[in-house]
């Protein structure tokens, strides 16, 4: 496509991904309650919180909103913003490397992601962080580097990932279900573990200074295992309330055994995530009315899902 004729176009998509992104924020916002206001205020200040000492990547970029005269919400839900219309860039593009759809049709597709995202935010959340939203830009970009092969800026992105929630270690396995085969095994496990300890690593240092400096101690995580389990027999048991929690993603990662065989098999192995980070989340989330904590997955369910959609619209079925 000619430059006279891209100009007009990117302008158009960055007015329309910009229109889309805000309205999410401004449900978003109607969705939160005092709640959230006070965790800005704890969050950007580096106090109060135990176990998320070492998120200090997204306070400190609303820190610095602030700086600029902007009120602390304000800021908060600006950064917000600009983390989501770049996600529908970036998912764009994944959508491209890793599902092998064209330019055109990555653009149309792009702001699907965002139904999830209203879902497990929205309807399913009741509390929300500053690094919620930012979490999935992360481990996206992230996906986007290993399918590009680009082995160097994957670890500068999960550097920055890690500092902004630790559960972007899940890229780890992320790229060794994508290297697989493709690498030698034992190096690929080196490179794993390696991984794996230098995040370990990064959260104890920064649990330790933050922890100081707000004289608050810092631990590694919450355990809220025995409180999950009795979410899940609540579920199995027909309780309503938890059993909303089968629609997180909106209900999305229930097309996936249907979906299977159907797009390519290197895309859907990647959903081999899923019940790797559910039984994380078993141990240090909170499965009861926060559907939030499985972020990162939302890339990995939502691109099967429109790869599907893009074939089936694609044979006119």
């Amino acid at each position: 496509m000619k430059t006279a004729q891209r100009v007009p176009r990117l302008i158009s998509v960055i007015t329309l991904y910009g229109i889309l992104s805000v309205t999410f924020v401004v449900l978003l916002s109607l969705s939160m309650d005092s709640h959230f206001d006070y965790a800005i205020h704890e969050r950007i200040h580096f106090g109060g919180s135990v176990f998320t000492a070492s998120r200090v990547f997204s306070p400190t970029m609303v820190r610095l909103l602030t700086e600029t005269g902007l009120p602390e919400k304000t800021a908060a839900l600006t950064y917000i913003a600009i983390a989501s219309i770049t996600l529908l860039f970036v998912f764009g593009r994944l959508l491209m490397s890793w599902g092998g759809i064209s330019e055109e049709k990555s653009i149309q597709f792009a702001p699907l992601i965002l139904l999830p995202m209203v879902w497990n935010y929205i309807v399913l959340s009741s509390i929300h962080y500053l690094d919620d939203v930012p979490a999935v830009l992360f481990f996206t970009l992230g996906l986007l580097a290993l399918s590009e092969k680009k082995l160097f800026r994957f670890h500068l992105v999960f550097v920055t990932a890690i500092i902004n929630r630790e559960t972007a270690v899940f890229l780890v396995p992320a790229m060794f279900l994508m290297q697989f085969g493709k690498r030698k095994t034992p190096l690929l496990l080196v490179h794993s573990l390696a991984l794996i300890a230098a995040a370990f690593a990064v959260k104890l240092f920064l649990n330790n200074l933050v922890g100081a400096v707000s004289s608050v101690p810092a631990s590694m995580y919450e355990a809220h295992f025995s409180d999950n389990m009795a979410v899940l027999k609540s579920m199995i048991s027909g309780n309503t309330q938890d059993l909303r929690m089968l629609m997180t993603f909106g209900g999305l990662w229930l097309l996936l055994p249907f979906i299977t065989g159907k797009i390519r098999s290197d895309v859907m192995l990647m959903t081999v995530l899923l019940p790797i980070f559910f039984t994380g989340m078993v141990f240090v989330g909170n499965l009861s009315d926060e559907a939030r904590i499985f972020n990162e997955m939302i890339p990995v369910v939502t691109v099967p899902c429109i790869l599907f959609l893009e074939a089936r619209q694609k044979s006119g079925t």
